[in-house]
């Protein structure tokens, strides 16, 4: 779980909302002005967030993480 001005985060795989970020899932999928994505476990480009997984991996200038299921780092981040 992780908290942040920029990121929110609960999972049973994933869920999240912040002014940059929403989504919800089963596995996957979010749309915000920021940040749009489609996933058949998880894919998504945007101009602050871009990302590719088998379950998650992204990068970011506001947001960089890697898990298993998930596990997040931000220079903004709290855990």
């Amino acid at each position: 779980m992780c908290k942040n001005s920029y990121f929110m985060s609960k999972n049973s795989y994933f869920m999240c909302k912040n002014s940059y970020f929403t989504s919800k899932n089963s596995y996957f999928m979010c749309n915000n002005d920021y940040f749009m994505c489609k996933n058949s476990y998880f894919t998504c480009k945007n101009d602050y967030f871009t990302c590719k997984n088998d379950y998650f991996t992204c990068k970011n200038d506001y947001f960089t993480c890697k898990n298993d299921y998930l596990s997040s780092k931000n220079m903004f981040l709290t855990y």
